[in-house]
C-alpha cells in the first residue's frame, strides 16, 4: 500500500490472481512463496519438539520435496540445476512467529522469521530471498525510501510477542547471499507522514495507480494487465492531461 495503492487494492481487496503462464525457471515471487511454504510446513511439524532446530533440519528435505511437487517446481527445466542452492539457503536456523497488533493507529499483522537471544536483548530477523534490502514505501516526494518492516518489528511485533523482554535490534538477512543486509531506520516524521497518507487512502477508499517515479514498484507487480500505468499517467503527473 505504501508503494502503490492500486497494487495493494488489486491483490488484497479485489483479490485478483496472477495470470498463469508457462515458466522455465523460478521467478522472484515464486521463490519467496516456495521458501515460506517450506518453512511453514517444517515448523508445523516440529512445533511441539524439545529440540525444534535439530528436528527441523531432519524433516527439511522431505518437506522440501513435498512442497516442490505441490507447486510444480520439479517440472521446471532449470530446477534440477538450482534445487541444491534453494535447499542450502533454507538450512539457515529459524524460529518463525506470527503477530497481530496496532501500529501507529493501523491494525497490522505479520511474521517474524527468526528471533535470536543475545546478551543485549532479542534480535528479530526478516529473511529475504534477494541480495539487497527492500526499497521500502514512498516518502512525501514519492521516492521509495521509507523502511517499514524493521520499524514494524520493533514497534509492533516486539511489544506483542515479548512485552517483558528487552529487544536490541531488528535486521534483514539474505538467504541467497547468507549475510546480513544493511537496514535503514526512517525518522519519525517520515513514518508519521506515511501512516497519515495510508489512513487517508483507507478512509476515502481511494487507491489510484501511483507507483514511484522510477516505477520500481512495477518490477514485481502481478497486475500489469489491469493497470493504467504508462505514458498517460506520466503526462497526467506533469499536468499535460486530465
Amino acid at each position: 500500500l505504501g508503494s502503490c495503492a492500486f497494487s495493494w487494492y488489486a491483490g488484497h481487496v479485489l483479490r485478483l490472481a496472477e495470470p498463469e503462464e508457462g515458466e522455465d525457471s523460478v521467478g522472484y515471487g515464486t521463490r519467496g512463496t516456495f521458501y515460506h511454504a517450506v518453512l511453514e510446513a517444517v515448523l508445523s511439524r516440529v512445533k511441539d519438539s524439545d529440540t525444534p532446530q535439530d528436528d527441523a533440519l531432519e524433516v527439511l528435505e522431505t518437506t522440501f520435496a513435498a512442497v516442490e511437487t505441490d507447486l510444480g517446481l520439479d517440472r521446471l527445466p532449470e530446477w534440477p540445476r538450482t534445487r541444491g542452492e534453494h535447499l542450502t539457503a533454507l538450512r539457515v536456523p529459524r524460529g518463525e512467529r506470527r503477530f497481530e497488533g496496532v501500529w501507529r493507529g493501523l491494525r497490522v499483522r505479520g511474521v517474524v522469521d527468526r528471533i535470536d537471544e543475545t546478551p543485549d536483548g532479542l534480535v528479530l530477523f526478516d529473511y529475504k530471498t534477494r541480495s539487497s534490502k527492500p526499497p521500502g514505501a514512498k516518502d512525501a516526494a514519492g521516492k521509495r525510501s521509507v523502511d517499514v518492516q524493521l520499524p514494524l518489528y520493533l514497534e509492533a511485533a516486539a511489544p506483542e510477542l515479548f512485552p517483558d523482554i528487552a529487544v536490541a535490534d531488528a535486521r534483514y538477512y539474505s538467504l541467497t547471499q547468507a549475510k546480513r543486509l544493511p537496514g535503514s531506520y526512517p525518522d519519525d516524521a517520515a513514518l508519521t507522514e506515511l501512516v497519515a497518507r495510508v489512513k487517508g487512502q483507507l478512509e476515502a477508499g481511494s487507491f489510484p495507480v501511483d507507483p514511484d517515479p522510477d516505477a520500481s514498484a512495477c518490477e514485481h507487480c502481478d497486475f500489469d494487465l489491469v493497470c493504467r500505468h504508462g505514458v498517460r499517467l506520466e503526462r497526467k503527473r506533469a499536468g499535460d492531461a486530465p
